[in-house]
């Protein structure tokens, strides 16, 4: 599905990620840390060739991530943007 959606030369300024291989695997850790993820888009703007989103979010750390133990605790998450080009 990611093939789909994302394209292969994606760049990720804030988390240094280039191409869509790089962004699976970011998306591969994070579902496996955070297994309840929940996110959902608090506003859009779109200009040009430009897109950005602001997510709001919530999970639950259950597994590893960078190196951290689980906590079983649940987190909020949210506004930042995401800039991304049609």
């Amino acid at each position: 599905m990611l093939d789909e959606l994302i394209a292969p030369d994606y760049v990720d300024h804030p988390r240094q990620l280039r191409g869509l291989e790089s962004y699976k695997q970011l998306v591969t850790m994070l579902y496996k840390s955070f297994r309840d993820s929940h996110e959902t888009i608090e506003e859009i703007i779109a200009e040009g060739d430009r897109v950005c989103i602001r997510l709001k979010g919530t999970a639950t750390h259950a597994g590893e991530y960078r190196g951290l133990a689980p906590m079983g605790k649940k987190n909020n998450m949210g506004g930042g943007y995401h800039l991304a080009y049609r």
